[in-house]
């Protein structure tokens, strides 16, 4: 941590060369009053956590000795066990015990022989049933698709005979069609010409006038008569013509649609006969691998089926041998001193797991304990608090000068406290520093920015007395940053009268650690002009810089002069403005 000078705020002042003052207040909020629990009630709470606390102090202690006693009584369990152990142990090397352990041994691992050799076999029996139905089906299927194929070769030729006989129906049934449609041709232009006739005679009466004979009258009515006569009769051979044709046409359309349906099905007797014939060697071949593999489980099967019986039959000897090793009076000791050693071992299971119910519910009252205890520490310093307050009810800081690389700029911290405290220190980022009482209540100081500590940031301020009571608060503090322009340029030099100039430039300020200068983008930037024999200055335009700080603007050469630009400065930055640059306006 760097070691940072206390001053006051005019000594500091007094020895800040080239700075200039810019005073930034940053005042924290005043501490309203808080209506709380009255001392009586905080003094009460401290009694009725106290009890509390000295509650759950003795059923603590209470179950922490039961624990203990558990915890003993888990120990002398297990070393009885260590003891049983050690005499088994002894026992174990005699021979008849390692025969009699051998014979366990044996036993145990004729029964895992034994229960495996019953499921392999109950595996391969049922591989072997579901192999032998696999093959039972594949036969029903191969004799189905034989059943199908010989259905389909004696339904070919019938429907093959069918299907020539409805062909063969078709040609005399065309014929008739089209003499009947001939027919109904004839009848048809054959009445179209007796209306014709008709019409032409009802004309030709109509046309006699009344200089006409009674015979010529006659005979022209005779003549529409029989022209009459010969229509009706040539439109009833139509008709009938007509109704021929339909026949005809209804027999030969019949007589297409039944030869089609025979074709139809003389196709699908050929696609089933087909089929049945390319699918049934694919199914023998099934039937047969299917049949072959039922034969090889069963023989597994039965395989499995002699090696149960032989692994049962091993288990029933190691067994034998088991007895007969159990029943004599060599293995007597080492059999009671094993299963004394499994008794006693179950016995300080039971131990142990007493013990650690009680550890476990000691820890649980210990937390309950130690949870009173803070209560009783948080009751206390509530009372402390109401006893002996402290409070901050304002927070003053500013800061006096402007922000150089490489320079130190002084800021000034003033603390007001309510009540009584006896130390404030102010941390920021970086640093941490104490602050002077200079009268009561009220603590004055400051620290320098050293280059490289940011120029804006939050600081927290804690007050304390010399009871533990304490209070928070934060600041904030801002410095200036100086700024100025790296260039200025207006070109070209010398221009014509009525062409195009432009002003560029660069606008820099320290940056956010006062280790340098950087640029400073988004400022806005005013272009001035003073043409030669004026003493004002005009502004030209006003130009924000980009994401390097440069700015640039084209202008219309009309007069001799000066152009410069000028930043009115903005929150956190200073004002600055640049040299004039001079251009030579030609005609």
């Amino acid at each position: 941590m760097r070691k940072r000078a206390l001053v006051s705020l005019f000594a500091a002042a007094a020895a800040t060369s080239g700075v200039i003052t810019a005073p930034a207040a940053a005042v924290a909020p005043v501490f309203a009053e808080v209506q709380g629990p009255s001392i009586d009630d905080l003094r009460a709470e401290l009694r009725a956590a106290t009890k509390a606390a000295d509650a759950a102090e003795t059923a603590y202690l209470a179950v922490a000795a039961k624990a203990n006693d558990a915890e003993l009584a888990a120990i002398r369990a297990e070393d009885a066990v260590a003891a049983a152990k050690a005499k088994l142990d002894a026992l174990a090397g005699v021979a008849s015990s390692v025969e009699y352990e051998k014979a366990v041994a044996a036993v145990a691992a004729a029964k895992v022989e034994a229960t495996k050799a019953a499921e392999e076999a109950e595996r391969l029996a049922k591989a072997a049933a579901g192999s032998a139905e696999a093959a039972e089906r594949a036969t029903g299927a191969v004799a189905d698709a034989e059943k199908a194929l010989a259905e389909a070769k004696e339904a070919l030729p019938g429907l093959a005979a069918a299907a020539a006989e409805a062909r063969d129906a078709i040609a005399p049934l065309k014929s008739a069609y089209d003499q009947a449609q001939n027919s109904f041709v004839t009848a048809g232009r054959e009445h179209v010409q007796a209306v014709a006739r008709l019409e032409a005679a009802r004309q030709a009466l109509a046309a006699l006038g009344p200089d006409a004979t009674e015979a010529e009258r006659a005979a022209a009515e005779e003549e529409v008569r029989l022209a009459g006569a010969e229509a009706d009769r040539l439109a009833a051979l139509r008709a009938e013509a007509l109704a021929a044709r339909n026949e005809a046409k209804a027999a030969y359309e019949s007589a297409v649609t039944k030869a089609e349906r025979a074709e139809a099905d003389l196709r699908e007797a050929e696609r089933r006969r087909d089929e049945a014939a390319d699918r049934l060697p694919g199914l023998r071949a099934e039937a047969e691998r299917l049949t072959a593999a039922a034969g090889q489980d069963e023989s597994a099967a039965r395989a499995a089926a002699t090696a149960k019986t032989a692994a049962d039959a091993a288990l029933a000897t190691a067994q034998q041998a088991l007895d007969a090793l159990e029943s004599a009076e060599s293995t007597r000791e080492y059999r009671e001193a094993k299963a004394e050693h499994v008794r006693l071992t179950e016995a300080a299971k039971d131990a142990r797991a007493q013990a650690d119910q009680l550890a476990g519910e000691a820890a649980r009252l210990k937390e309950i304990w130690d949870n009173a205890e803070k209560r009783v520490k948080a009751a206390q310093a509530a009372l402390d608090a109401a006893l002996f307050p402290v409070a901050i009810s304002g927070i003053t800081v500013s800061t006096s000068g402007v922000r150089y690389p490489g320079r130190q700029v002084p800021v000034f911290v003033t603390v007001y406290t309510k009540s009584d405290a006896d130390q404030a220190v102010v941390s920021c980022p970086g640093f941490t520093v104490a602050l002077e009482e200079t009268v009561s209540g009220v603590f004055d100081s400051g620290f320098h920015l050293e280059p490289g500590d940011p120029s804006r940031a939050t600081c927290s301020v804690k007050v304390s007395n010399t009871h533990g009571i304490s209070a928070t608060g934060t600041f904030s503090y801002a410095a200036r940053s100086h700024t100025k322009f790296g260039s200025l340029n207006a070109s070209p030099e010398p221009v014509r009268k009525g062409r195009k100039l432009t002003v560029t430039g660069s606008l820099l300020a320290t940056n956010a650690a006062g280790t340098g200068y950087g640029h400073l983008n988004g400022a806005r930037v005013n272009i001035l002009f003073k043409p030669v024999g004026k003493t004002t200055w005009t502004t030209m335009a006003t130009v924000t810089t980009s994401g390097k700080g440069v700015f640039a603007r084209s202008f219309t050469a009309s007069k001799d002069g000066n152009w410069k630009a000028v930043y009115a400065g903005a929150t956190g930055y200073v004002a600055a403005g640049s040299a004039a640059d001079y251009v030579d306006v030609r005609r």
